[in-house]
């Protein structure tokens, strides 16, 4: 056996260890729809919780995925600098880019790209002054200006009003107001209508008005769990036509049961049933009598189909085949009468139908 030299020693040895053997660290994290990190847990109990955060750390880039039902729902990557800054976020959502943003040298948000089914929609660059956050402007995917956000700042720092500039020179305007370190009050104005916002001592939207000059259109108040503090019920009174809606909510912020008096039919009750955070059903109560659509999903949780019940017989069912295509089936007495096919909004093709076969079809 030849000998192996003190030199190739030293080269093996230093081969093996030469720079850090880097792992990912990974945690899980009893959460909620927003991602919060709620309570730390055993990789084995995530299939407890609707919702569960996995945190997935390196030296320069750390992975946040936030699963619902034990399926991966939002992500966020963040990337970071040789000295560890953070550079830019990637928000995802459905496995689809949503947001980049990209931070400066300070730490400040740079620029903003938002998308929607992959393509660029909006992007936001921010501009600062020493005092802070001085202006945001908004363009679109081919660079044109959307509007133009400034920010004013009272002699504390705290933020006192946003003005938002139109290319045509129209403007809207939020105005903040605080009381004790709190914020206690809003108001919006926008195209001749104004909005006053009032809040509660925990920060909770209590009471929102809309008017036109000194008459008031619209007035929303809202209900909290004591105990929770998460939002109970909304009351909405349109004092222009003369309606009211309350809206009910469950622990998880979906509504739930709605009441509305002052239509045109009269008192109506909707109810809405959820399975597994989908809603399955909405069943409507009216002067026209009972109404029901039924709701089925795909594995990947898009929508496949909806079904419309009339006084318990299928009147109408849509069938999704595709993001932008689909067919609608109509019943007469639940027997099938028509088919109607549709692309990006556009009809197509109409199939009449006599005892299930094709008896005539019409193109558009």
């Amino acid at each position: 056996m030849r000998r192996i030299g003190r030199t190739a020693i030293l080269l093996l040895t230093f081969a093996l260890t030469a720079g850090p053997q880097l792992t990912a660290e990974i945690r899980y994290y009893r959460s909620d729809q927003v991602g919060l990190e709620l309570e730390p847990i055993a990789r084995i109990r995530r299939d407890e919780f609707e919702y569960v955060l996995e945190v997935e750390k390196e030296e320069r880039r750390a992975v946040k995925r936030l699963y619902r039902d034990d399926k991966e729902w939002k992500r966020w990557e963040t990337l970071f600098d040789g000295q560890g800054l953070k550079t830019d976020i990637y928000e995802y959502r459905d496995g689809k880019l949503l947001l980049h943003t990209m931070y400066d040298a300070k730490g400040r948000v740079k620029t903003e790209e938002a998308y929607a089914d992959g393509k660029l929609t909006e992007r936001r660059l921010f501009a600062y002054s020493p005092r802070g956050l001085d202006y945001v402007d908004t363009l679109d995917s081919n660079g044109e200006r959307l509007y133009t956000d400034e920010y004013f700042l009272a002699p504390t720092g705290r933020l006192r009003t946003i003005r938002r500039i139109y290319p045509d020179e129209s403007m809207a305007v939020i105005h903040f107001t605080y009381g004790g370190g709190l914020l206690v009050y809003q108001w919006e104005y926008r195209d001749g209508r104004i909005t006053d916002i009032r809040y509660n001592e925990d920060g909770t939207v209590a009471k929102r008005e809309q008017r036109v000059k000194d008459r008031v259109e619209f007035v929303v108040e809202y209900a909290y769990d004591p105990s929770s503090g998460k939002l109970t019920s909304e009351t909405e009174t349109n004092l222009v036509d003369g309606t009211r809606i309350q809206r009910f909510y469950d622990d998880s912020g979906k509504v739930v049961r709605e009441k509305q008096e002052g239509t045109e039919l009269g008192q109506v009750e909707v109810v809405h049933t959820y399975l597994d955070g989908r809603k399955i059903s909405t069943r409507k109560k009216s002067a026209l009598g009972v109404e029901e659509w039924r709701y089925t999903y795909n594995a990947d949780d898009s929508l496949a189909e909806v079904a419309y019940y009339r006084m318990g017989f299928l009147e109408m069912r849509t069938v999704y085949t595709d993001d932008d295509t689909w067919y609608e089936e109509i019943f007469r007495e639940e027997e099938l009468f028509l088919r109607v096919y549709y692309d990006h909004e556009k009809k197509i093709r109409e199939e009449f139908i006599q005892e299930g076969n094709v008896v005539r079809t019409k193109n558009y």
